[in-house]
């Protein structure tokens, strides 16, 4: 028997013989192949259709709405091909449909089609799928208001924060979507031509509220006081706000996942900010040194909050 269910029975939790185990699936590199040559076949697919057919406008539009609906259908199968090419279909189908809407302001367009996302993303159950989805729907309002405004940020942020501490029986998948838009949406905002020179601060600063909250939750009162504080450390540096915010919440939801992914944006704002030329060396120096003595007391906090 079990020695896990012979403790249980011992404890008086479960009774009978233990349930059977469940058949192991196909091993996670026969998925990776399958996987891999599925979307092989959608991109040459792909190709096959625009070049022979050479749909353009309403055409394409309607092409990729009947190829993102043939992917929804795949998404259903318990094959992993079919589904990773359901998938692939799915999303060469919504870039087809963005392409063919034929509005002459791409701003619109973009609005338009990050409504549609929206759509799709409810109407499976793929994680995957929807974490995509969700993603290209805020990065394409992104784009629509005016290459990456802060709001977007802010609904980014909020979502991720309303998806996991809110209402934590919403599926996780939204809030993974929303976590990489938002690490997504930070890095154009550093790295690419922004019109608002003060859209960086201005997004930081709404990631920082977002922080305050989620440090409320976990941490009460003072965890609140102490990332409000980092918060206005950070300005100068926008980006490590947003990248603690999802470390904080993938810490205390058991996210691994999300850590990582907020680890590895923290790093690369920390190193754009060490090596930009827009603030000078003291000025640098000033906030790293604010940011660790800001660490330093709010692990003395934790610290004494654990041992009371």
């Amino acid at each position: 028997m079990n020695p896990l269910w012979q403790q249980l029975v011992e404890a008086g939790l479960v009774t009978g013989d233990p349930p059977p185990p469940e058949p192991a699936g196909p091993a996670w590199y026969v998925h990776a192949l399958l996987g891999f040559a599925a979307w092989v076949a959608a991109l040459f697919l792909t190709i096959v259709l625009v070049a022979f057919f050479r749909f353009e406008g309403g055409g394409l539009g309607i092409a990729g709405a009947f190829a993102c609906a043939a992917g929804l259908l795949l998404l259903r199968s318990q094959s992993p091909f079919l589904t990773q090419l359901g998938l692939a279909a799915s999303i060469a189908g919504q870039a087809g449909m963005l392409f063919g809407l034929g509005f002459r302001d791409f701003n619109r367009t973009a609005a338009v089609m990050a409504a549609i996302l929206i759509l799709p993303s409810l109407l499976t159950t793929n994680p995957i799928y929807r974490a995509w989805c969700t993603g290209a729907s805020i990065l394409l309002l992104a784009s629509a208001l005016e290459q990456w405004s802060p709001l977007t940020i802010a609904l980014a942020a909020a979502l991720v924060t309303f998806v996991f501490l809110i209402q934590p029986q919403i599926p996780r998948a939204y809030g993974y979507g929303a976590a990489i838009a938002l690490v997504a949406i930070d890095l154009f905002t550093h790295f690419g031509r922004n019109p608002h020179p003060q859209a960086p601060y201005a997004g930081g600063l709404l990631a920082g509220l977002a922080l305050v909250y989620t440090a409320h939750h976990f941490f009460d009162t003072k965890g609140a006081i102490y990332a409000a504080l980092i918060s206005l450390i950070l300005i100068p540096a926008p980006g490590v706000a947003a990248a603690l915010l999802i470390i904080l919440i993938g810490f205390g939801c058991a996210a691994p996942t999300l850590t990582g992914l907020g680890i590895a944006a923290g790093l690369v704002y920390l190193s754009h900010f060490y090596y930009s030329l827009s603030f000078t060396l003291l000025t640098k120096s000033i906030v790293l040194l604010a940011t660790g003595l800001a660490l330093l007391a709010l692990r003395w906090f934790l610290f004494r909050k654990e041992k009371a």
